[in-house]
């Protein structure tokens, strides 16, 4: 058996006139198009589900938000309601200490605005004193330097007397609502 020997050609150098068309070449023929086609569906495609799950998981935490808030609301309502401004002032005092390892802000305030107890100093400026969902930016210190958080919330008046928040923040969103309650 003879043993052939494979001798390779000096590489080929080429021209930059040369290189454009081939590539011209190649983009003109229908196995390129359809390969680029293919690739725009495909991302098409993925880009459609990566949205589809985004806008879904957003929509869940902003529905759990607010179920979250509603709850807080109501029950620091009906502690009103059993307990008076005191008993409220108290329970709102207990949750704003920061024991309970959740991130919710709170704030109760008297007709003129002054703050009576909360984890907050103040209402925040620039927002109105409506009723409704609200949104404001919550300044919070963090390694020894000030953060602003969007917040949301929303705002109620206790009968007779002086409006409250309930509030939450996630991470660099959060919730508002009057007696201020919240999360960080």
């Amino acid at each position: 058996m003879a043993v052939e020997k494979f001798q390779l050609s000096p590489a080929r150098s080429w021209s930059a006139p040369q290189l454009l068309g081939s590539a011209r070449r190649l983009v003109r023929t229908h196995a390129f198009r359809l390969a680029v086609l293919y690739f725009l569906v495909f991302a098409a495609s993925v880009l459609g589900v990566l949205l589809f799950v985004y806008w879904t998981s957003a929509n869940f935490v902003e529905r759990q938000t607010e179920a979250t808030l509603d709850a807080e609301i109501t029950g620091l309502a009906e502690q009103y309601a059993q307990r008076g401004l005191s008993g409220l002032i108290q329970i709102v005092a207990a949750r704003s200490a920061g024991d309970r390892g959740d991130p919710m802000v709170y704030l109760v305030i008297d007709p003129d605005g002054k703050a009576l107890v909360g984890n907050i100093a103040a209402w925040p400026s620039g927002v109105p004193t409506r009723s409704g969902w609200l949104s404001f930016g919550l300044e919070r210190n963090v390694s020894g330097h000030s953060e602003t958080h969007p917040a949301r919330g929303r705002l109620f008046a206790i009968a007779y007397w002086s409006p409250a928040i309930s509030a939450t923040q996630r991470h660099s969103e959060a919730r508002l609502d009057r007696p201020c309650c919240g999360r960080v």
